[in-house]
């Protein structure tokens, strides 16, 4: 790599982000790309990954492709690049064909530096046919620990990067980035995309500003509320809690104690979402209790605090989450409660999300009996499956078998997906002349308001045969989230107002082959895979157990061994410093 480039970087750091000089390893990053390396990038949360591939997108000429898991981070990052007068854009599930094609051709002509796709959209046809046009000089792969069936959030479609844009990879500079890699993630990562002596930079996985903290604690609310009060008027915070009514609860916990909160689930509006996101960034409501769908690509440096109201099911996601706080450098606390009993549940959750693989087996048997599939025979076409038909066939219960044909999806036997989770069925049992009376005579203002959106949502055909409209749209309409939409629905269906039904539990499958006698996973394969997510499981429990250094635990479990290494920060540090 010429001196000229790195310069040239330097001058776009500056410009672009008003940065003089990268971060202590960015600069690594950069030269190796430049000098066109293949790059692993191992940063921890908050390390500055992004501008390891943003940076030099600016230098090479043409495009860089950016591969991208999640449609709320990438829609995230163009957006910020936008705002810095960097031209970029995104392609994924959102989009319509149309539009699709046009950014293609607008990529084609030069107008964009980075385009951001989702895994799966790189063996489109639409997608293939546009390849070898594009102008590309760089591809980056964010989250990449996504490759391996080994990290936390595996997603199949990364398995087939290389061989997607075999057609261009001589022609590319190859740079993977990820916050959570073990070793044996970050050999797949080498081993997937076929990284020839690639230059592996580590900033390590110690953040010592941040004062980890674990408490053994069985009244968690009361707990929380202590914190909470410790924490008013001293920054920004989140709690993560594990479902949607956990986080309803945990906000209105929030409030208690004179802290302006909202709860944040995948069950809101995707406007609002959007909402809390800014108006935490921007401070206007300072403390978010949040599920897991929070996080990726939200960039808040001086949130201070992280609260976990129970343990997460791994080490990366909780080193992930956690590392939401103190971004900027200065000193924040992520807290972890648990009681003995979150051991009992996590490992319920695990049964529950890693069948046994005779389970997996009936549910594949029972799903090609349904889709009317004979040993042998392929499946032209999808077939809609309830997985009630699957549960009452096989007695195994619903979660379970969502579980399992979520895996029987990941190891390639069917492809499943929602028939939609926004699609409501309904049909008026009264007329809409009867409905018009009564909503004139209730004095109910709410009831009023959900009765007359349902009627402007549906044709007048509803008011006797079964239609359909998206819940988006209704719950956008309403302001209200889906599962007080649900309930609203359910109280008019107990008074006869009307029936519903909803595609929450409705799959469209196809057989990938022909079937078979037996699932076609690899037995041995399978089991491995479980044990090492049972594994695990069982690291969280040694980390909230620990008496060693919580940021040297991390390290260890991420394959980074520091010899006595202190961090003098958490809760365990300053124990012994105090003894």
């Amino acid at each position: 790599m010429s001196s000229e480039l790195f310069h040239q970087a330097k001058e776009q750091l500056r410009k672009y982000w008003g940065f003089d000089a990268f971060r202590p390893g960015q600069d690594e990053v950069v030269k190796s790309v430049l000098s066109k390396k293949d790059t692993l990038v191992l940063f921890p949360t908050g390390g500055g990954k992004s501008l390891c591939f943003q940076v030099p997108a600016l230098v090479w000429p043409g495009l860089t492709l950016v591969i991208s898991p999640l449609v709320a981070l990438m829609e995230d990052q163009v957006d910020a690049l936008k705002k810095r007068g960097i031209s970029a854009t995104y392609i994924n599930s959102t989009l319509s064909r149309f539009e699709i094609d046009q950014r293609l051709i607008n990529a084609r002509n030069g107008l964009y530096k980075l385009i951001y796709v989702a895994p799966e959209r790189l063996g489109s046809e639409v997608f293939q046919g546009e390849l070898l046009n594009l102008p590309l000089s760089m591809v980056a792969i964010d989250e990449a620990h996504c490759i391996s069936e080994w990290g936390h959030r595996f997603r199949p479609s990364y398995k087939k990067i290389k061989e997607y844009l075999r057609p261009i990879e001589q022609q590319v500079a190859w740079i993977a980035l990820t916050a959570t890699a073990t070793p044996q993630v970050k050999q797949d990562i080498i081993e997937s995309l076929e990284l020839k002596e690639p230059t592996i930079i580590s900033k390590g996985y110690v953040r010592d500003n941040l004062g980890y903290r674990v408490e053994n604690e069985e009244n968690k609310p009361r707990r929380l509320k202590e914190l909470l009060l410790r924490a008013k008027g001293k920054g920004a915070g989140l709690i993560y809690g594990s479902t949607r009514k956990s986080c309803e609860t945990l906000s209105e916990l929030i409030e208690s104690v004179g802290i302006k909160s909202e709860p944040y689930h995948a069950g809101l509006s995707p406007e609002d979402r959007t909402r809390i996101q800014k108006e935490w960034i921007q401070g206007k409501t300072p403390w978010v209790a949040v599920t897991n769908a929070f996080g990726m690509g939200i960039d808040k440096p001086d949130c201070r605090f992280v609260f976990h109201q129970s343990p997460p099911s791994s080490l990366e996601a909780y080193y992930q989450e956690a590392g939401r706080a103190g971004r900027d450098g200065e000193q924040s606390y992520p807290i972890l409660l648990y009681a003995e009993s979150d051991f009992t549940r996590l490992q319920d959750f695990f049964n529950t999300s890693y069948p046994q693989f005779e389970q997996l087996n009936t549910v594949y048997q029972i799903s090609a009996d349904i889709a009317q599939l004979g040993l042998g025979e392929f499946s032209e076409q999808s077939t809609i499956i309830d997985i009630q038909q699957i549960v009452k066939r096989s007695g195994i219960d619903s979660s379970t078998v969502q579980n399992a044909l979520d895996l029987l999806t990941q190891f390639d036997s069917v492809h499943s997906e929602a028939v939609s989770d926004k699609v409501l069925m309904l049909k008026f049992n009264w007329s809409f002349a009867t409905i018009d009376d009564y909503i004139r005579q209730t004095s109910n203002t709410e009831k009023k308001e959900f009765l007359e959106t349902l009627m402007r949502s549906f044709p007048l055909s509803a008011e006797y045969q079964f239609e359909e409209a998206e819940l988006s749209y209704i719950t956008g309409r309403l302001r209200k989230t889906a599962q007080v939409v649900k309930k609203g629905l359910y109280l008019l269906q107990q008074e006869g107002v009307l029936e519903f039904k909803n595609f929450d539990k409705q799959l469209l499958i196809r057989f990938l082959d022909a079937r078979s006698a037996k699932v076609p996973i690899n037995k041995k394969e399978y089991e491995a895979y479980r044990d090492v997510q049972f594994e695990k499981l069982k690291q969280v429990e040694n980390y909230c157990k620990t008496s060693d250094c919580r940021n040297s635990f991390f390290s260890a479990y991420f394959g980074e061994v520091l010899k006595n290494y202190r961090c003098e920060v958490c809760d365990n540090c300053l124990k012994t410093k105090s003894h």
